[in-house]
């Protein structure tokens, strides 16, 4: 599955769009979850339709991008931190009975707050072909460059 994003500012807001093809079957579940709870771990989305173009909408107004943020130095605790939040998100969104597998989990688009927690992308599409957490963290773990 290819997924298409694209950024967009408006005033003080800035989003992340990803455009939803004909193909993707859009999980009204985890739509409905998502919108209805505040749920720490998952950026704010929404749904928006214009003309016959679908397409979800993430907030990501003051977030740092994964990506950004493995090119500094890291401490410990900091290392600790990055690790503890992404086993809470996991926890948090297995408990809104969503699909842990449909968390986006490319370092481009994993988005840390001002506290340094992850915030991840949730692509509320059916048979979505997440990756396996454990060899993403590996991967991740191996570009921190430690203090």
């Amino acid at each position: 599955m290819n997924l298409h994003f694209r950024h967009e500012n408006i005033g003080n807001i800035s989003n992340l769009i990803l455009n939803i093809e004909e193909s993707m079957v859009i999980d009204s579940f985890a739509i409905h979850m998502i919108g209805r709870n505040h749920i720490e771990a998952i950026l704010p989305l929404q749904l928006n339709q214009f003309n016959n173009d679908v397409y979800l909408r993430y907030d990501i107004t003051g977030m740092q991008t994964l990506k950004g943020r493995l090119k500094a130095v890291w401490n410990k605790n900091e290392i600790f931190e990055f690790l503890n939040s992404i086993i809470n998100a996991y926890e948090e969104v297995d408990t809104y009975m969503l699909t842990c597998t449909n968390m986006y989990l490319d370092e481009e688009y994993i988005f840390m707050d001002e506290n340094k927690n992850c915030k991840f992308l949730y692509i509320p599409m059916e048979e979505f072909p997440g990756e396996d957490i454990i060899s993403v963290l590996h991967k991740l773990v191996n570009k921190i460059e430690p203090d």
